[in-house]
């Protein structure tokens, strides 16, 4: 495997791992999510009408609602403020 394809690989698992985070987050709070394996890869989350993705690179990442809205950076720290924006809907 080259550099560049192991770097992708380690850039889809991480964003992988941070939807994960994203959907026990909601789980704890009692609102049903899914982890949606697409091709190619990607990850999305589906929870309460909205899907969010996760982008980014080199240690950089957002949660990205499917209408181009960044919710918060996808960290530890804002990860609560992400559930409480999914939760709450304001979204658009």
């Amino acid at each position: 495997m080259s550099i560049c394809a192991h770097r992708l690989a380690c850039e889809e698992e991480t964003r992988h791992q941070r939807l994960a985070m994203l959907r026990h987050a909601l789980q704890q709070q009692g609102h049903p999510s899914t982890l949606v394996r697409h091709r190619h890869g990607r990850w999305s989350l589906k929870s309460g009408g909205q899907t969010v993705y996760c982008g980014g690179a080199d240690g950089v990442y957002a949660y990205i609602t499917q209408h181009g809205l960044i919710l918060v950076p996808a960290d530890d720290d804002n990860l609560a403020h992400a559930v409480q924006r999914l939760i709450d809907g304001h979204l658009r």
